[in-house]
């Protein structure tokens, strides 16, 4: 075979591999990579279709419940706070590192229908001391929210466990009134939607409800003393994004 034939087979054969290599970019078929810890799909384009490589990324597993954002200040007012000793109500604090433990494990807790059983039990001590917070009575204690001596604390102390934020639709009074619904329920009559509103100040409410010294006027026996000021208060009547302006004195 003389050499201009070789030549011309050479370069035939050649433009057969440049045209295969070609259409493997355009129309040849997907193929699958697999590592020790991925498997890509990889498409005839040679683009990754999940999983890197520029594609469309898997959607990521969900892992463990971390936090359950129901009513404010309840898991640290009421979760491992206070030990109780001796006949009276009051007691000592308890140390942060088993608070925190506490209050990582109330957060975690993704079963509402054990909420109660697993926590009622211990916020029932919580709150026998927060009643003595006030002095409406001799002791301080007994006047708290659906407190009954045979009870004791077990009715307010499950109501709370079932920490979640409860808003009454239909009523007549409006939003006033932070824990309205849960108030009702326990006895002090109102109708207002409860739930919450940015101008609620949750921890005067929380504190006088816990204490005894609540009423749905409403009025705070039993605040921190700290309020909002009143452009900030405008802001949230406004409505959104409830931001005052940021050069108001």
């Amino acid at each position: 075979m003389n050499t201009a034939i070789k030549i011309g087979i050479f370069s035939i054969l050649s433009l057969g591999f440049v045209a295969a290599a070609c259409s493997d970019d355009e129309d040849g078929p997907s193929t699958t990579r697999t590592s020790s810890t991925t498997t890509t799909t990889v498409g005839p384009g040679g683009g990754d279709t999940g999983g890197g490589g520029g594609g469309i990324p898997l959607a990521p597993s969900l892992g463990p419940q971390i936090d359950r954002k129901g009513r404010p200040a309840i898991n640290t007012a009421l979760n491992k706070a206070f030990i109780q000793f001796g006949s009276t109500m009051m007691g000592e604090a308890i140390p942060d590192a088993t608070r925190d433990m506490a209050e990582d494990a109330w957060n975690a807790a993704d079963d509402p229908t054990m909420w109660a059983t697993t926590f009622a039990a211990d916020v029932s001590v919580q709150l026998g001391v927060l009643d003595a917070l006030n002095a409406t009575t001799t002791s301080g204690c007994g006047d708290q929210a659906a407190y009954s001596v045979g009870m004791n604390y077990t009715t307010l102390a499950t109501v709370l466990s079932n920490d979640w934020l409860v808003v009454k639709g239909d009523a007549a009074g409006g939003c006033s009134v932070y824990l309205g619904v849960e108030a009702n329920f326990l006895g002090i009559t109102n109708d207002t939607c409860g739930g919450r509103t940015p101008e609620y100040d949750v921890i005067d409410v929380s504190y006088s409800l816990l204490s005894g010294a609540f009423t749905p006027a409403p009025t705070f026996d039993f605040g921190d003393n700290v309020d909002a000021k009143p452009e900030t208060l405008a802001a949230f009547n406004a409505g959104f994004p409830y931001l005052a302006d940021p050069n108001s004195q």
